[in-house]
């Protein structure tokens, strides 16, 4: 269980490929009706994508900036203006910078961002870039 991407899940033997980390737990009958159960987890190695341009002018399209990835545990995110305030942090990729500094617009500019983000599979991502906001 699950059987989600299992070659076969009442099979003796099988091969399992996951799209995204999970945990398989594998129940064995013997003949006598005992029976035993063990977990097997496949962590996936995890992806982070942080775009470049973003345009927050409230059309729908590309108006917030973050980071995007899977099989992601932990991650913070910092967005600095050119001067090396910070502006903006995220500590989720759920959560992302609208283009706004202390409620009003954040003027078009390149901002600077930095990222640590570690995998599930405790690999850690330590990243800098900019982001130009476009309005």
């Amino acid at each position: 269980e699950p059987p989600w991407w299992l070659a076969c899940d009442s099979c003796a033997t099988t091969w399992a490929a996951p799209e995204s980390s999970t945990t398989y737990t594998v129940t064995l009958t013997a003949g006598n009706g005992c029976t035993a159960t063990d977990k097997v987890t496949i962590v996936l190695t995890g992806t982070l994508f942080v775009p470049n341009t973003f345009t927050p002018n409230g059309d729908g399209t590309n108006d917030l900036f973050g980071a995007y990835g899977s099989e992601i545990a932990t991650l913070q995110l910092f967005v600095f203006d050119r001067w090396g305030e910070l502006i903006f942090s995220s500590d989720s990729m759920d959560r992302r910078w609208d283009g706004t500094y202390k409620g009003r617009p954040a003027q078009v500019d390149t901002y600077v961002w930095k990222v640590d983000a570690t995998e599930l599979s405790g690999r850690q991502y330590k990243a800098v870039g900019h982001v130009n906001l476009v309005r």
